[in-house]
C-alpha cells in the first residue's frame, strides 16, 4: 500500500505547465549512492510560481532525452508527471539491458517527467523521491 500511496503522491503534485529549470546528480554522505535533483517552478495559480527541489534518492538508471532548444521554445514546460511501479520502460530494460540480473529493478520506482513537445522527456528509476518547497 506505502508503494501506491508513493506514486500517487507524486502524480498529484501540479505538474502540468510547470517549468523543469535545473537538473543535478549528485551523491551524498551515502557511499555509492546516486541522486538526482530537479529544481522546478510549480504553478500555484495564474502567473503565480512556487519553486521546489524534487529530490530523487538512490537513482540507478536515468533515462535523460532533452531537445534544449525545443525546451527553451516551450518556456520549460512540463506537460505531465507520474510515478509508476511497474512499467513497460522497466519490463523492457529488466529484458535488455539488465537481463543477467535478477529482478533488477524490482525495489525502484520509475518517475516519468515529460515536458511539452519537443522538450523530450526524464525517466528516473530510484527507490524514493521528496520535495522540498523554498519559502
Amino acid at each position: 500500500m506505502l508503494e501506491k500511496e508513493k506514486a500517487s503522491e507524486f502524480a498529484k503534485l501540479p505538474w502540468h505547465d510547470s517549468k523543469l529549470l535545473e537538473l543535478r546528480v549528485f551523491r551524498d554522505n551515502i557511499p555509492d549512492q546516486e541522486n538526482l535533483e530537479c529544481s522546478i517552478e510549480f504553478t500555484k495559480s495564474h502567473n503565480s510560481w512556487r519553486r521546489a527541489v524534487v529530490l530523487f534518492r538512490n537513482c540507478t538508471i536515468a533515462k535523460i532525452d532533452l531537445d534544449l532548444d525545443g525546451k527553451k521554445v516551450c518556456a520549460d514546460s512540463i506537460f505531465y508527471a507520474t510515478c509508476e511501479i511497474e512499467s513497460a520502460l522497466k519490463k523492457s530494460l529488466e529484458a535488455g539491458q539488465l537481463k543477467n540480473e535478477r529482478n533488477p529493478l524490482s525495489d525502484y520506482y520509475h518517475f516519468r517527467i515529460l515536458l511539452v513537445h519537443p522538450g523530450g522527456e526524464l525517466n528516473i528509476f530510484a527507490k524514493d523521491f521528496e520535495i522540498a518547497w523554498a519559502d
